[in-house]
């Protein structure tokens, strides 16, 4: 078992992809019916454009480690109206992903919604 004790964090980057769409994987099966796999996200272009093509300029995330292995991450992607997604607001207003994999969840705190946003912001990126 993972240990969790000494939980950190760090940016999100294109190497991350394969960890990312297992963590969107976990995110579409959120009510744990374990229905959604890797290729169906891939092939599902709803679910789909949260990663296709990352990392995008304005693509933003952070990744959780725990005993040198990545549990969780968060990040977020600007959509446009005309390809909205689930949590789209508008324009300006990213649309964040988080996720815990199976084995750690209920022993990571609530860091996701703590990292990615401050991190957004420390970013400075603005939509495009």
């Amino acid at each position: 078992m993972t240990d969790l004790s000494d939980l950190s964090t760090r940016h999100a980057t294109r190497a991350d992809l394969p960890f990312l769409t297992l963590m969107l994987v976990e995110a579409t099966n959120w009510d744990g019916l374990r229905g959604t796999t890797r290729v169906t996200v891939e092939q599902d272009s709803t679910a789909w454009r949260y990663l296709d093509g990352w990392q995008r300029p304005t693509d933003f995330g952070m990744v959780a480690v725990g005993d040198a292995t990545s549990v969780g991450a968060g990040w977020g992607r600007f959509l446009r109206q005309s390809d909205a997604g689930y949590g789209y607001v508008d324009d300006t207003i990213p649309e964040l992903t988080m996720a815990v994999a199976r084995g750690c969840r209920g022993r990571v705190s609530p860091w996701s919604v703590e990292m990615v946003t401050p991190t957004r912001c420390c970013l400075g990126f603005t939509h495009d």
